[in-house]
């Protein structure tokens, strides 16, 4: 065999491995970016839940609730539509 078609095969194996690792994370990083106004609105959410002075916990108790299953079903979108 000709030793130039081999390293041209093995050249065109590792072309297709770095561009399905590079779309991958690319894909992984729009998820995240995606989901990121999610996330800092639970993390505000818990430093709500934190304050002593807050009147009504159960409402806040909910507001986090909602912010995390907002956050999730974000992620779980995002992964869908991006078929990670």
């Amino acid at each position: 065999m000709d030793k130039r078609f081999l390293d041209e095969e093995k050249r065109n194996y590792i072309y297709q491995n770095i561009y399905s690792v590079a779309v991958t994370y690319r894909k992984l990083l729009a998820i995240a970016f995606d989901a990121v106004p999610f996330l800092f609105q639970c993390i505000y959410t818990l430093m709500l839940a934190c304050d002593p002075a807050l009147a009504s916990r159960k409402i806040v108790r909910q507001h986090i609730v909602r912010s995390l299953v907002t956050f999730l079903d974000c992620i779980q979108r995002c992964a869908v539509s991006n078929r990670v």
